[in-house]
């Protein structure tokens, strides 16, 4: 091959791999955006004289990443705005007393609408980004996409936003993110032995909550649900990060 032809191979390999960065970037802002709000709703719990640390460095962690990413796709707005009004929020929360903690819902309800607004805004740009993406990567994405937003779901149940628990899915749509992430453990498991380690680990991770994730109402929220399934969500993020990778597997 002359070296006009290996030039442009590596050129057209470049581009591709830019493109699968910054899907996975525009994936990631929609589950750590979810995360942020779970870790978020469980810390920041009126009902919590004394929080669970560990949400608090959870929360952290997903804004901290979200920041990351932002840079990364070159700060484009509105998700740079987006970012700044929900750095500003989680500052507010913190500066807030335990005495004054009923504050809190208001609070979290503005960043829950932020939350949906930066999900929004990343699944419109990755409706075409998307589309040269392999299947198990999207297969794997939307494993933790479904268990990010079950997670938010239940978090939100448990809190007394504006005096009473605010659902983000409805039972039915509950129920449908169930059978598919079931479904989708099977399909990637029986098709893609080399990955059977990290998806056994996700799918007990899941299987542990799913019970208290699904029942219709939660009661007092679980820093086991929280930290067991964020962590499937994290792990399904990272093994889509690697098979996005030109390449991989």
């Amino acid at each position: 091959m002359r070296l006009g032809g290996l030039l442009l191979l590596g050129w057209l390999y470049a581009l591709s791999a830019c493109a699968d960065e910054r899907a996975q970037h525009l994936h990631e802002i929609r589950t750590r955006s979810a995360l942020l709000c779970s870790s978020a709703l469980l810390y920041f719990n009126p009902a919590h004289k004394e929080p669970d640390s560990r949400a608090l460095a959870a929360s952290y962690d997903s804004l901290n990443l979200l920041a990351t990413r932002t840079v990364q796709l070159g700060q484009p707005e509105p998700m740079a705005t987006h970012l700044r009004d929900m750095q500003r929020l989680f500052k507010d929360l913190e500066r807030l007393p335990r005495q004054e903690a009923a504050s809190y819902p208001l609070l979290l309800q503005q960043m829950l609408r932020l939350q949906r607004a930066m999900a929004a805004w990343a699944s419109s740009q990755l409706a075409q980004d998307e589309l040269a993406v392999g299947s198990l990567t999207q297969a794997l994405r939307q494993q933790s996409l479904d268990m990010a937003y079950l997670l938010l779901d239940y978090q939100a149940r448990s809190y007394p936003l504006a005096g009473e628990a605010v659902a983000v899915l409805t039972a039915s749509e509950r129920q449908a993110l169930d059978r598919r992430l079931n479904q989708g453990f099977v399909s990637l498991r029986a098709t893609e032995a080399a990955l059977a380690e990290p998806l056994d680990a996700a799918r007990k991770g899941y299987r542990f909550v799913r019970t208290r994730i699904l029942v219709s109402t939660t009661g007092q929220p679980s820093g086991g649900v929280e930290f067991y399934l964020a962590r499937s969500v994290v792990d399904m993020d990272e093994l889509a990060a690697q098979t996005d990778s030109p390449g991989a597997l």
